[in-house]
This record gives C-alpha cells, structure tokens and sequence, in this order.
C-alpha cells in the first residue's frame, strides 16, 4: 500500500492539471456562448449563426476532451485503488507462505481478507477528497486573482468638503485594459489611444460642450472626469457622488427633501452614448431608487419629449422596458436615460451624445425644454454632441478634441474672436431613432419532449449498459456464494456479533454499487478456523473472481462515461441549434441569465452528476433485485421483515423526494436572478457608479443570493431528516434480520446465516441508496427537462428551404412590398398597416418618421426577423417570405442602429469568413474614412506625437460588445464590411447617426460613389443625410403618409416632411440641397 501512494501522488496532479484545463475551456464556452446571446440581433441579421455557432462547438469539443481525460483518469484510479486489497493479499500470503515457511489457514485467510477490504473504503476515498481539494484551491486561487485586480476607487466623504471644481490640468488619458483573452491579444502601450496634453475649465453651473470627430477621444475625455479612464499623469477634477458601499448599513432614502435641499453640489450623473437601462419599468428607471414626486416627475417626462410616448405605450410609464430597454425604440431609450438624470438629485450632469438618437424636432424640444430648461437651470451640464448649431447659444464654455489633443476651448465669444467658431458650427450639424418589438412568449412544458434529450445515446449503448450492470452483479453474487461455500468447508466455527451498515461515497457506488466490502462481512462472523485444506485454490478462485468483477466494473463505468460524453455532446448541440433558431421576439421575452444558466449548471450537472446518478440507480435496483431472489431461495420467512421495512423506507422516501424535488425547483428559479442582475450591472456599471447607487445594487445582489440560499438551506436539511428516518428503518431491519436467524438457529450453519446476513444488510443498505440516488436522479432530469424546455420553444423560418433562390440574386434590387401588414406575437396591434410600395433597381431612398411610426419594423421585415401578418415583400421576382432565412439574409447588407462588435480582432468582425485579403480590407477602411488617405496620411505622418491609427493593424483586439470603439467607429466598421461583400440592396439604419456631420458628408459621398449600382434604403432622423437621396418615405403611425422626391415634398407647405425640415432650424440649406439634387438628376 505504502508503493501505491506515490501513484496516488502522480494521479492528483495530473488530475489537477486535467480540473484547470477543463474549467478553463467551460470559461471559453460560456464567454463564447454568453457574447453570442447577447449580440443574437446581430447575428442573425449578418446570417453569423453558423459561425458563431461552430466557434462555441470547437470551444465544446476541447471542453469535453477535457473531460474525457478526466473520466479516464478516474476509471483508472478507480481500478487501481479496488485491485490494491486483492494485489496486498496476494503479495501477503505469497510472503507468508514462501518467505516465512507458513501454512496459510482459514483463520489467517479470511482474517487478512476482512482487514484489507476493511481498508478499502477509506483508501478510495482519498483520490476523491483530493480532487475535490484540487478543484476548490484552482477556484481559490481564481477568485483571489480577481479580487487582486485593480479597483475602482469610490469617492469619500472628505471630498465632498473640496471646493466644486471640473477640468484637467496637463492630463495624459488612457483606456483601462483588462487582461488579454485568446481570441483578443494583448496591446501593446506604445499602440493604444492616449488624450495627450488635456487643459480645460468646464463652468460650473452652465452649459459645457465637447465635439470632435469620430473618433477623437469625447467619450474617454468624459470617462477620465467619472474616473473610469487612466489618468497617466496631470490632474482630474470632478465631483464624485458618495457611494457607501458597506451594504450591512442602512439605507438613507431621501423621502423628506426639500425644493432648496433637493440638488446634491457633489451628486453626478451620467446618460452614457449607449443607453443602459434595467429590467423594470420606464418609471423606475426614471426614479432610480429615489422616491416618487410628481410634480418633479411630470416635469421631467415633459421636458424629455415622453409624454406622447407614454400615450402609445400600452401600460404607459409602467411598461417593463424588457432586458436592455428591448422594447423601446433607440430614441425612446436615450430619452429615458435623459430622464433619469435630469430627476436626479445630482448636480452635475454628463451627457455623452444623447441628441443623436432623437429627430431633429425632438432634438430642439430636448434641448430648449430639458437641456437649458428650469429642471437644469443652475446645473453643471457636460453635453458631447455633434449638434453644435443648436446648442452653442445655451452654452458657456466648449472644447473641440482633434486627434487626441484639444484643438481648442474656451467660451463662445472667445472662440469668435480666435476665429475656429464658424469653422466648428459649419462641421456639425443634426441627428437619428429606432423602433424596437414588444415582449411576449415563454417556455414551454416539455415533458413529452424529454425523450429528444435523451436520444443522444443509441439503444445498442444502452444494451452494453445493462449488460455491464448485470454481468457486475452477477460476478458480485458469484464471490458472495464463493465465499459460502468455502467457509462450509469447515466445521469449527463460532460467531461474533455482525457490524452495521457501511457508508459509501457516491463515486465509489458507482464502481463498486455492493460495497467492496459488503460481502466479507461474514469474515466478522468467523472467529477461528482450524485446517488448511484446498485453502490456497479457494483463495485463488476468490482472487480471480475479484479481479473479474473489477474488470467488469471497469468496462461499466467506461460505458457510461462514453455514453454520457456522447449525449452531453449531441443535447448542446440541440440546444444550441436550438437557441440560435428561435424568432427573435422569444429573446426579447426571455433574460439572457435564464438562457446562460442553461448552458452552465444545467450543462455541468449533465456533465458530471447525471453518470453517477444513473448508474447509481440502475446498479441499487439490480443489488435489490438479486438480494431479494437469493433471500427467496434461501430463506423465505426472511422475506416478511424485508418486507414490511422497505414499505415503510419506500414512504418517507417518496415524502422526502417530493419535497426535495420542489426545493430544487425552487433554488433552479431563484438562481436565474443572480445571473441576470449580475449581467445588467456589469453592463451598466459606469452609470451605476456617477450616481453612487452602488450600495443599492449590492443589496439586490445579496436579496437574490438570500433568496436562492433558502433553498439550498432546506434542500440539506430535508436530507438529514430522511437520514434520521433511514437510520431509524435500518436499525429495525438488524434487529429484525437477527431475531429472524436466532430463531432458526437450529436449521442454518454458519455459512448459510452469514450469506443471508450479507444480502439481508445489503438490501437496507441499497434500498436507502436506491430512494437517496433516486432524488438525485430527479433533481438532475430537472435541467434535463429544463433543456427539453428550451428544446420545444417555436423556431423561426428553416435557414434553407427547397425553394433557392438564383446563385447572383439579388442581380438588380428591384423591391415590391404588397399589402405588407406586421406585428409583434397575435396578441398585439398591427405595426405597419398594408404598406405597399415600389422601389427601383439601383433607387436611393429615405425613410424618415417619429418614434414608433415603424421604420425599424419595416426594415426587419426585411430580414424575417419579424414575420409579415399579411401581404409580401419581393426583390428582383423572388418572394422572400419562400426562401430560407440563410439565403435571405447573407444576400442582404443591413449596417444596424446599435452595432455590436464581438471579441476578436478587426479582421474577424470584417470579414470572418475570411473571404478579403488585407488589401481589400484596407481600401475599405480607407473608403469609409477610417483610414487616411494617402494625402491625407503625409499630413498625420508629419504631426509630432500623433496617436498611432488603430485601424492600420487587422489584428487590432477588439474588447466584448466592441467597448474599446466608440458608437461612431462601430458603425463605419460596419459600413466598411457592406462595401466589402457590394451586395445589391442595402438598408441603412441610423447608420451614420453618431458620426460628426463633415464625416456624414464624406461618408454620403462614398454610399454615392460605391453603392451607385446598388438599392440604398436609409432610415434617419439627420435631413441631411437623406436630403440628396431619389425619394423620401414618410411613416407615422405604421402606415405610408408621403413618398415622393425631396423638392416635391419640402415644396409641399402641408407636407408632414415639409414640416419636419422647419422644425430642424435648417431649413433653406435643406431646400438648396434638394434643389441642386433635383438638378443634378434632370441633368443626367
């Protein structure tokens, strides 16, 4: 035994090694899966699926080859640590017998036998307890890596006593980087983006501005005063709100504050360019946390342009926003993030490029009405925006950042005076919207569809299974009745009294179900044994019958770990293909934490519990099974006692089950939540921290934790209260077994009583195994079932059909929509009513509307992401609602309002099909004004200290969500990838609507030039941008109002788009723009 440990040794850190590989490979799964679920609108827009979806497979492989090891290395050990008694006896009596010169008895045989099976159970125990150790210290040494991760640091109460005072002083500012990941490498610092130089003097109590082009650093400026950003050297300052973070004190609400009292001089808040919103109502994510005022509330809605809003909206201001505000409208969700501050207590306002988002008529309500309104009047605001022109009369101070400096700053008639005003206002101009589906749906019951989940193995898998139990078993009767007969080889016996049930642990159930030890506990009957006749053979046969059955175990354990790594592999892939499938109104209704938890525990207990409990309940019930037979045979009276125990087990074993099964629901429910809240706080963690709520989102954390650690409470105390009643039940079988052998005494040798004593103790023993596997059981097919779930929910159209369209479709772009009428799940209003219209081969067209008249809808239509009620869309004589949503989609180009980058490198989000060589990708870039031209480039070459251009490197990492660009960049990466694949029809949501304005126009320009061949449809709120296009169509209210050409309809002084350009304050540059198209087109 003492050569075993250094084995024993080895084998745990291989097995260590194997625990990091496979946590570190489920890591990457789950990342992988969770960016996928997260961007799943992008994904299916782009027809990404399939990659996307052979990314997370790879990533599953390696995962489960990680586990296949592990099973192996346990099989082994297994092996190993139950043939160690046999190969000690062995080696003992042969020492005994050859080296001493002894006789080997029967005494001394069975003797030996009992000791070293006795040790056998806490011998196996160890590699289990080692692994177990192993896997908790790599999760220690995990956690303490994290927590050994750099801070943020909160504001002090001691810094509310500093003097108010926003600005930088020689400020150098850098992004904070986390750690590289595989599919993202490192940066280097000589490469990354640094503001260089910052001087500048916000006013406190006034208007400020920050404007600049794409891309110059106006958001990580912003960042740096929140404290979010590096600060590499000079100074920051900027009010910070107080955070206690100290979630055991108790929270402060403010219910009782004055009208004077009300503002916080160091409270801040923040409208990030992205808007981040929880999963609650509109009016919660207006209030925040703070208390209900509804005169203040009343004013705000107004001032943020929501009133109309709340009229459509079916439950008003208490519509649940849906996770990531899904069922608002781009437009809806900037104005309730605007909102959100402007209710505030704080101060100090940070707005990133909120105007964007909204027309131009919103646009000037937000500003004169909320902006430099009476609810923000004496408020420190810090607005980044493109629209100059509208806001700079309100404003008193501004900062222009060109190329990572500031170009200039200063108050507007300082910058008169410098001469860089006009040039700033003639650079910027107006802004955008979007319509997002409502929520409806749910799982489904799955219980007929379990079977689907299950059909991973093949039936000849399972026939090997039950042989292997069956063969292991009967091997396992096979030495118990060895044994008999050997001890009835001899007369001189005598008994002792008979040791009580054994416990086991799980895994060694699974390897050796009948105890090792269980059949020699008749060894503890037999005192003395005289004689040594035939004792060497029957030995022998014992040792060859024992390293059968371990074979035997061997081959069943193998089988099921094959059988469970094939099932796990083909349920994820079910389930993924699945998930990826599902309409797109279904992840609107479903948190994202729901769905993740299935891919993680629900996965993990698949992995790694269900083996065990399956196996474990096939082998109890077959050791129940043949004990009952050879009781039969044996001794039938023995069966009357058995009998009335089991039935009183079998009670409190269905009692306790059912309780056990309804706790395990219940903890499966509450654990979601964690899941869920920690992802919408991760995602909003900068807005949470400026207005130092941090507190208040760690209670809800540590409510849900709470929450789901009731149940994980009463799962374990529902446990012990079945062992007490067990160990109750067990101890009236031995009594009962005894009485039942003393009382025939004169019928039964020893050998006979012994026999029937091992399978009579067996029986209890596997009967509580069999009632406690069988719970386990249960409780691991709920994330079974909970998959089956998962695996009925409705799908949307079949990525291929029978129906294909033409190999160079769409050759032309010729669009008809006839009649088309959409809505959002049968229960819902229409959203667009019978749209019918025609767009030419090659025609340019805008679409321009408020919120919620249906323009987004109208453009993912065009993709079936939602499903016409009636009527039909046709490009180029091809009806799209008859071809596969993959033929569709990878034949249209949509660049998207929202665009969403995932982790990798710029080449893999511009081409991850890897089609383009770096040249074309390049020109790309350059094209969409990413990259300098080559004019352009000797200027930059020759700037002293110019930031190096990221986009010049395709493999640039690129962080999850692509945080590490701005909204701008994003969207011309997408625009880039459209020029790139030249497809004949085109739409453009808001595609252009955080670019600054000189940007926009070089930009209308390249869309000219490279899409002159190709059908553009153009949602925006900017006029401009779709000023020069051949029509405008005007939605309201999901239906068609007016669709001529720009002049026809600008001329048309009732027009609802004459109106519209009024309203943007721009009005005769919008007629001459029109005219000179106009002329242009008359020309040609």
């Amino acid at each position: 035994m003492m050569i075993a440990l250094p084995i024993n040794h080895y084998s745990f850190k291989v097995m260590g090694v194997l625990q990091t590989k496979l946590l570190a490979a489920r890591d990457k799964r789950v990342a992988l899966t969770n960016e996928a679920l997260q961007g799943i609108r992008q994904l299916k827009l782009f027809a990404w699926e399939t990659h996307w979806k052979t990314k997370i497979l790879d990533a599953r492989r390696m995962e489960l080859r990680h586990l296949r090891r592990i099973y192996v290395c346990k099989i082994l050990l297994n092996v190993f640590w139950h043939g160690v008694p046999v190969l000690v006896a062995l080696v003992s009596f042969w020492g005994y017998i050859y080296l001493q010169g002894q006789e080997l008895s029967a005494a001394v045989a069975f003797t030996s036998i009992s000791v070293f099976s006795t040790l056998r159970s806490p011998i196996y125990v160890i590699p289990e307890l080692i692994t177990d150790l192993l896997q908790c210290f790599h999760s220690l040494r995990r956690l303490e890596s994290y927590l050994k991760e750099q801070q943020y640091v909160s504001a002090s109460p001691k810094d509310v006593a500093k003097e108010t005072k926003i600005g930088f002083e020689n400020a150098t500012i850098g992004w904070r980087l986390g750690p590289p990941s595989s599919s993202a490498p490192h940066t280097d610092v000589e490469d990354r983006f640094w503001l260089k130089d910052i001087n500048a003097q916000f006013a406190i109590g006034e208007m400020n501005l920050i404007c600049g082009a794409t891309g110059s650093g106006k958001t990580l400026l912003m960042l740096a005063l929140l404290g979010e950003a590096m600060l590499v050297k000079g100074k920051a300052f900027c009010p910070r709100s107080i955070a206690e973070e100290d979630a055991s004190h108790q929270l402060v609400q403010p219910n009782d504050v004055s009208s004077d009292e009300r503002i916080s001089d160091h409270g801040v808040a923040y409208v990030s360019q992205t808007a981040w919103l929880q999963h609650t109502t509109i009016r919660e994510n207006i209030l925040f946390g703070l208390p209900y005022d509804e005169k203040r509330y009343e004013e705000t809605v107004y001032a943020c342009a929501l009133e109309e809003d709340f009229l459509y909206l079916p439950e008003g201001d208490r519509t649940q926003v849906g996770e990531r505000g899904i069922t608002l409208s781009g437009g809806q969700k900037a104005r309730v993030t605007l909102a959100r501050a402007v209710y505030s207590r704080a101060k100090n306002v940070l707005m990133d490029d909120v105007l964007s988002a909204v027309d131009a008529h919103t646009a000037r309500h937000l500003y004169e009405k909320c902006l430099v309104g009476p609810l923000m009047k004496d408020r420190t605001r810090i607005l980044i925006t493109h629209q100059v022109g509208l806001c700079l009369k309100g404003s008193s101070y501004l900062v222009h950042i060109q190329g990572g400096r500031v170009n200039f700053c200063g108050t507007p008639s300082d910058l008169y005076q410098l001469h860089p005003l006009p040039f700033i206002i003639e650079e910027f101009h107006d802004s955008r919207l979007d319509d997002k589906p409502d929520r409806k749906d749910s799982l489904v019951d799955a219980e007929k569809h379990i079977q689907p989940a299950r059909s991973g193995v093949s039936q000849g898998n399972s026939d090997q299974k039950k042989g292997c139990i069956i063969a292991c078993r009967g091997l396992e009767v096979l030495v118990s009745w060895w044994l008999k007969k050997w001890t009835g080889k001899y007369k001189n016996l005598s008994t002792s009294p008979v040791r009580g049930v054994s416990s086991t642990s799980e895994d060694e159930g699974i390897l050796d179900a009948t105890p090792s030890n269980s059949f020699h506990r008749i060894m503890l009957l037999l005192h003395t044994i005289g004689g040594t006749t035939d004792v060497p053979i029957f030995l022998g046969v014992y040792v060859l019958l024992n390293l059968m059955t371990i074979l035997a175990k061997a081959i069943r354990i193998s089988v099921l770990y094959y059988n469970t790594v094939h099932a796990s592999k083909v349920i994820h892939q079910r389930l993924l293909n699945s998930i990826f499938r599902a309409p797109l109104r279904w992840f609107d209704t479903v948190p994202v934490g729901a769905m993740l938890n299935r891919f993680t525990n629900d996965l993990a207990t698949i992995d790694l519990r269900c083996p065990y409990a399956i196996m474990g309940i096939c082998i109890t019930t077959s050791v129940i099974v043949s004990s009952l037979l050879v009781v039969a045979v044996v001794m039938p009276k023995f069966l009357l006692p058995i009998v009335f125990v089991a039935l009183w087990a079998l009670m409190m074993g269905i009692k306790s089950n059912y309780v056990s099964r309804r706790i395990q629901r219940l903890y499966a429910v509450t654990s979601s939540p964690i899941l869920t809240h920690c992802s919408e706080t991760l995602a909003g963690a900068v807005t949470i921290r400026a207005f130092g709520v941090t507190r208040q989102f760690m209670q809800t954390m540590l409510t849900y934790v709470d929450q789901n650690a009731r149940p994980a409470y009463y799962h374990s105390a529902s446990i012990r209260w079945s062992a007490v009643r067990f160990s109750c039940a067990s101890a009236a079988s031995n009594f009962l077994t005894v009485l039942a052998l003393l009382t025939n005494t004169h019928r039964l040798d020893a050998a006979t009583a012994g026999f029937c004593i091992t399978f009579g103790f067996e029986f209890y023993e596997q009967l509580y195994l069999f009632i406690t596997r069988h719970a386990v059981l249960d409780r691991s097919f709920n994330c079974v079932e909970r998959i089956a779930d998962l695996l009925a929910i409705d799908q949307e159209g079949s990525p291929i059909t029978d129906v294909r369209p033409p190999v160079e479709w769409p050759s032309k772009g010729e669009i008809h929509v006839e009649e088309l009428a959409v809505r959002y799940g049968t229960e819902h209003d229409l959203v667009l009513k019978g749209l019918t219209f025609t767009v030419r081969a090659g025609e340019k067209v805008g679409i321009v509307g408020r919120t919620g008249s249906g323009k987004s809808t109208l453009a993912l239509s065009f993709f079936r992401l939602v499903e016409a009620a009636k009527g039909r869309i046709i490009i180029d004589d091809v009806d799209i609602a008859q071809i596969g949503t993959e033929d569709l989609r990878s034949n249209l180009t949509i660049i998207p309002q929202d665009p969403l980058l995932f982790t990798g490198t710029l080449r893999s989000n511009i081409d991850p099909w890897n089609h383009f060589d770096d040249e074309s990708i390049l020109t790309a870039l350059r094209r969409v004004h990413l990259l300098p031209s080559a004019k352009d480039k000797l200027h930059t070459d020759q700037e002293k200290d110019a930031n190096p251009n990221i986009f010049n490197d395709l493999n640039t990492p690129i962080d999850e969500r692509g945080n590490n660009f701005s909204q701008g960049q994003r969207q011309l990466l997408c625009l880039a990838r459209a020029l790139l694949t030249r497809l004949r029809v085109v739409i453009m949501d808001e595609a252009t609507a955080s670019i600054d304005f000189e940007t926009d126009r070089a930009i209308q320009q390249t869309i000219s030039s490279e899409f002159a061949a190709c059908t553009v449809l153009c949602i925006a709120h900017r006029l401009h941008t779709i000023i020069g296009y051949d029509r405008i169509m005007v939605l309201d209210q999901g239906e068609i109002k007016e669709f001529s050409s720009p002049l026809d309809l600008i001329n048309d002084s009732n027009s609802l788009f004459h109106n519209m350009c009024r309203s943007s304050g721009d009005f005769e540059n919008l007629v001459t723009l029109a005219k000179a198209r106009t002329l242009l087109m008359n020309v040609d």
